[in-house]
């Protein structure tokens, strides 16, 4: 039996320095692993002091004619334990005829409005009551799935993660899913606790996953899921430190104007690197650089064997990559940037930007911006047909010049970059240089959404 007196306040120290001010957010479902997380949450808050704030979310999916109601009974009953709870309820129209979607919408509107809860409430790590059944029905679930390229799928849930299906909203990428009860199964989690019991968990028509828990596929083959499960996390703890290994040998300079590589890799280091140690190393470069949500490693294995061998430009992963030599023949120059805007993709990320937004630009840049109301921008990437009107700005404000452009965003790959144009004068007023202030009529913050680690290289620079 879980009690906060024995293994899961040892558990909890593991998460401590994940909670910033000591404030812990819970999903809570109303179900009895919640709701008993919840307890064992407030018993070693009042115990040990820690964590120092405790408020819960309770997601009402509205997929049952009980659950707006169930969700008051928790609400009341979390009040009664002295924690102070927010009900989210999803307002989706659903379409039960679509019974195979409804997992997948019913995770992504979960978590995505779970993010923006905690991003309101000032909490950046949530805690989930998933055990070890979970783990064991998701990695089932997963392989009856086959998801191609997806292997790293098959590491199961991680106690700690990012906060999944959140990527555009600004600020998610800071909270933490902490998962405590994960190494336990639901057989220790018991405690006199009282909850709502949701009847289509049992419907093994609704989803995937209810069908595997009919089934008690956890039970009859638990010792095989977890040796999968342990594999396949060994094999992506393996990856990441060799690509880390890798890096630390090389040089960067990274372009933050047009968020772009430019690598010096040792040839004998990247020569003696298996093929797969080849393509997870360029699967973290293109992660950080590339537009795309999805990436298929398939195609980026197939890059990968070309790469290194060719001194033609290759695309994958929404990125483009330029391979030659130093002088020496002793390194690899490698320049990686995203790949020349398509004529339909430059109109999807062209629209008028709303006063006052934070919006996620191409997948790449966040961009806030805040303006007079009489005003109106448009964000667009930059054309060739801009070109002389850059020149200009550059002979105009002492800020700027035309050799420090060019330095920040060489060649075409300065195409890639956005900017924001008057829509009544149609002139640019901002371009993410930094330092660079082209006028007044708007206040415009643009970064990265993901950069370097710059402190993994051996050398670094922008």
């Amino acid at each position: 039996m879980l009690t906060a007196d024995n293994f899961f306040v040892n558990s909890l120290r593991s998460f401590i320095p994940y909670l910033r001010n000591g404030t812990a957010g819970v999903a809570v479902s109303g179900g009895v692993d919640s709701m008993c997380l919840v307890h064992l949450l407030r018993e070693t808050m009042l115990q040990y002091l820690w964590p120092k704030r405790i408020h819960a979310f309770i997601v009402e999916h509205g997929l049952r004619k009980e659950s707006a109601e169930d969700a008051v009974i928790t609400r009341r009953r979390l009040l009664d334990m002295g924690i102070p709870s927010t009900i989210l309820p999803l307002n989706h129209k659903w379409d039960l005829s679509k019974q195979s979607k409804i997992e997948t919408i019913a995770r992504v509107l979960r978590y995505r409005t779970l993010a923006k809860a905690c991003l309101r409430h000032k909490i950046y790590g949530l805690f989930t009551a998933h055990h070890l059944n979970d783990q064991y029905e998701t990695i089932v679930m997963r392989l009856l799935q086959r998801k191609p390229g997806t292997w790293g799928g098959l590491c199961g849930i991680r106690k700690v993660a990012p906060l999944p299906e959140s990527e555009d909203i600004y600020g998610a990428d800071q909270i933490l899913l902490l998962r405590p009860f994960l190494s336990y199964p639901k057989t220790c989690i018991k405690k006199k606790v009282q909850w709502c019991e949701d009847k289509s968990n049992k419907d093994i028509q609704l989803t995937v996953r209810n069908a595997i828990r009919a089934v008690g596929v956890d039970t009859l083959v638990s010792t095989e899921i977890a040796s999968i499960s342990q594999t396949f996390q060994e094999l992506e703890d393996h990856s990441q430190k060799s690509v880390h290994s890798l890096l630390k040998q090389c040089s960067c300079l990274y372009f933050k104007a047009i968020h772009s590589f430019q690598m010096q890799i040792p040839c004998i280091i990247m020569d003696t690197s298996s093929d797969f140690i080849k393509t997870e190393f360029l699967m973290y470069l293109i992660d950080i650089i590339t537009p795309k949500t999805k990436k298929k490693r398939r195609s980026i294995e197939g890059i990968s064997k070309r790469l290194w061998n060719s001194t033609k430009p290759l695309t994958a992963g929404g990125c483009s990559f330029t391979l030659t030599k130093d002088d020496n023949c002793s390194s690899y120059i490698l320049f990686i940037t995203r790949e020349q805007f398509s004529k339909r993709d430059a109109q999807k990320a062209t629209f008028v930007l709303k006063n006052g937004s934070t919006i996620l630009w191409d997948n790449r840049f966040w961009v806030q911006v805040k303006y007079d109301s009489a005003k109106s921008f448009t964000i667009r990437p930059l054309k060739s047909g801009d070109i002389k009107q850059i020149r200009y700005l550059c002979n105009n404000f002492p800020n700027l010049s035309w050799a420090a452009f060019s330095k920040s965003a060489p060649g075409k790959t300065r195409f890639t970059m956005p900017v924001i144009v008057n829509n009544f004068t149609q002139q640019i007023n901002c371009l993410p240089i930094s330092n660079v202030k082209c006028c007044q009529d708007v206040e415009v913050r643009i970064v990265p959404r993901k950069e370097p680690n710059l402190e993994l290289f051996a050398h670094s620079r922008t």
